[in-house]
């Protein structure tokens, strides 16, 4: 965690290793849930580079969580949501539980 002004951030990272696809997501999170930057590495190779996801800038994580859901809901049964997706929404879900962890350690 580290401090940007009078405001405390968060870093999550959390990877997708699927037998063909891999994905790797890196999100910072601030203490009211809002992505501040999100950085995906799609693919695992020499030359993968991150890349930064201004789509998700802004975006509280619930948004994160409910966009993979209505995806799976949409995707026929067999098939599996992108690798990039599944690790966004990862590590949203731990940005979740980590944060709400913090706050609720705070208040007693």
């Amino acid at each position: 965690m580290t401090t940007e002004g009078n405001r405390d951030i968060t870093y999550f990272q959390e990877w997708n290793g699927a037998k063909l696809a891999w994905a790797i997501a890196l999100i910072i999170v601030d203490e009211s849930y809002i992505i501040q930057k999100c950085h995906v590495l799609g693919g695992v190779s020499i030359l993968s580079k991150f890349k930064e996801v201004p789509a998700y800038e802004g975006k509280h994580v619930g948004a994160v969580l409910d966009e993979h859901h209505m995806m799976k809901k949409t995707l026929k049964k067999r098939k599996k949501a992108p690798a990039v997706m599944q690790a966004l929404s990862m590590a949203a879900e731990q940005a979740l539980v980590s944060i709400s962890k913090k706050n609720i350690t705070n208040v007693n």
